[in-house]
């Protein structure tokens, strides 16, 4: 083999190895890319339901506290309502008691 073809088959080798070369590292770094996307794509999936699962929490908790806080309060009027009414109760009867006490009282007293 000549200088000539030795130099042409070298060159033609390389042409053929670097283009191999190319479309190897193309279709790794390719595949690469593939790979990193879809880790950001579910990185940001995961991150979304993160944020989704806290939002739910957090209104959970925050209705879970309104209902709380409503409860309470609704327990407190009512407890001061039954107070104030059975309270009221029972000076109108203690009212009548004293009234018909002492009505009797001056009843027999006048008689």
């Amino acid at each position: 083999m000549d200088e000539f073809e030795k130099n042409f088959f070298y060159s033609k080798s390389i042409k053929i190895l670097g283009k191999f070369e190319k479309n190897f590292f193309y279709s790794k770094s390719i595949k690469i890319l593939k790979k990193i996307f879809f880790i950001q794509k579910a990185l940001k999936f995961w991150t979304n339901l993160k944020k989704i699962f806290f939002i739910q929490k957090t209104l959970k908790f925050w209705t879970n506290l309104k209902k709380n806080f409503f409860y309470s309060k609704n327990i407190k009027i009512l407890d001061e309502f039954e107070k104030n009414f059975f309270y009221s109760k029972n000076i109108k009867i203690l009212d009548e008691f004293e009234k018909n006490f002492f009505y009797s009282k001056y009843k027999i007293l006048k008689f």
